[in-house]
């Protein structure tokens, strides 16, 4: 009875089940292969939600803690992750945590994001992809980093948008506010929503066809 007992056992130790529904990214061991205790033999992803790590500069990390809990950063943030391999594709997320010590190369901190992936988008771990988030200044001006804002020369500013329908930029006049690190307040001019030309913009003309960067 204990021999039998035994091999049943050995028998149930040779088939593994997995404790959630997902796909076998990875096979780490080969068949027929010894393995033993507590080896990993596969690489096993739960894709029915996924998380991206983003890493902002100081200034736009404090503002982001000083929001509160990371329910009410969600609300303010309205993050949205879009996949390189699915531009155009924006996803609603939310934010799960803050890593509170920066890089030690970089002098940034990670905001670790959820999202559940549309059925109709295939989408797995490791592919590459960008965050947007609403970032507003304590008036509730839109902040936007300092190389975005040309000067025109008579002493007004403007900022490059980026026109999808025409694939081409458009200058907009803008009022600034406070500068504050590496980003300055625009008081008017832009809108939540609007895309725009933060690298070369001094170099940008009216109607210039350009390309978003990633797609």
């Amino acid at each position: 009875a204990a021999y039998q007992r035994k091999s049943e056992k050995a028998v149930s130790d040779t088939r593994l089940f997995a404790p959630y529904d997902g796909k076998i990214a990875g096979r780490l061991v080969e068949n027929r292969e010894n393995v033993t205790a507590k080896q990993p033999v596969v690489v096993f992803h739960d894709d029915s939600s996924l998380e991206i790590r983003a890493s902002f500069p100081e200034s736009d990390f404090l503002r982001i803690r000083d929001l509160g809990t990371v329910q009410q950063m969600t609300e303010q943030l309205q993050p949205r992750v879009e996949i390189s391999a699915a531009a155009g594709r924006p996803i609603d997320a939310w934010v799960k945590e803050l890593r509170s010590t920066a890089d030690p190369v970089t002098r940034t901190y990670d905001v670790t994001l959820g999202f559940e992936p549309p059925s109709d988008l295939s989408i797995t771990s490791g592919m590459t992809a960008r965050v947007v988030v609403t970032m507003q200044g304590t008036s509730g001006a839109i902040l936007v980093p300092v190389t975005a804002v040309v000067s025109d020369g008579a002493g007004g500013s403007t900022v490059w948008v980026y026109d999808e329908a025409a694939g081409a930029v458009n200058a907009r006049v803008v009022t600034v506010g406070t500068l504050t690190g590496d980003e300055v307040e625009v008081l008017s001019g832009l809108e939540d929503g609007d895309t725009i030309a933060i690298l070369g913009a001094g170099q940008l003309a009216e109607g210039l066809k350009v390309r978003p960067q990633g797609n």
